[in-house]
């Protein structure tokens, strides 16, 4: 049996995770939350993209742990733009 190497675990106090779930695979959904981050100073510390099986696009971003209200009200103002559940 080959062994597998693992890396990239991580932790670290003090940071948030956000997810944006079941966005319909249509272009400016990134731009439009990374935007948005952006314009407001919250500091995105790691982006993951993924598809489920319907494929809609699941994001998972970390943030600092104070910016954490402030991005969930931000995404909420563009939920309707982005077409997802937050």
């Amino acid at each position: 049996m080959e062994k597998i190497k693992i890396g990239g675990i991580m932790q670290s106090d003090g940071r948030a995770l956000v997810k944006i779930m079941s966005v319909p695979d249509h272009a400016g959904v990134a731009g439009a939350v990374l935007g948005t981050f952006g314009e407001n100073g919250i500091n995105i510390e790691l982006l993951v993209e993924s598809f489920d099986l319907d494929d809609c696009g699941n994001f998972s971003i970390v943030i600092d742990q104070k910016d954490l209200d402030r991005a969930v009200d931000l995404l909420e103002a563009i939920k309707e733009t982005i077409d997802a559940r937050i």
